[in-house]
């Protein structure tokens, strides 16, 4: 994820204007602490702390890591069963899609994880260099595909 890309999320999130400080929030995706503060670190300064400040926020990623939450294989039914155990008020999923050869699993854990009067804010690129971390499709979505 990009600077602006960091400042769209964050300026997204503002925007919804949540009035309570206790939301619950998914982020899909995620990657590990270190990759979010250290080497990417665009991503806490402006997607992480503005969840942080109106609430508490989940990391879900494939990988295992310190700060990864919840790890495991959203291809895998059982896995996608215990993840939509829970609902949440916001839910990330940014630059994610590209590494699932199955897309529609990601869209099935954001339908059943949603709470009612939710929101997501959803990034994909449509046009983006190989990324093979951990997998790449090769899918580039389309506006009308989200």
């Amino acid at each position: 994820m990009w600077k602006h890309e960091a400042v769209w999320i964050c300026n997204h999130i503002q925007a919804l204007n949540f009035s309570e400080n206790n939301i619950s929030c998914l982020n899909i995706g995620s990657s590990t602490k270190f990759y979010r503060e250290s080497l990417k670190p665009c991503i806490y300064k402006y997607a992480i702390q503005s969840i942080e400040r109106i609430g508490i926020i989940t990391h879900l990623d494939a990988k295992p890591g310190v700060g990864v939450d919840i790890c495991g294989d959203l291809a895998d039914p059982l896995f996608r069963s215990k993840v939509t155990e829970r609902k949440y008020d916001l839910i990330l999923c940014n630059n994610v899609l590209t590494h699932f050869a199955n897309p529609n699993h990601v869209y099935e854990i954001i339908s059943k994880c949603l709470a009612d009067d939710g929101f997501v804010i959803l990034s994909a690129p449509n046009q983006y260099p190989y990324c093979a971390d951990p997998y790449d499709s090769k899918y580039r979505s389309s506006q009308a595909d989200i």
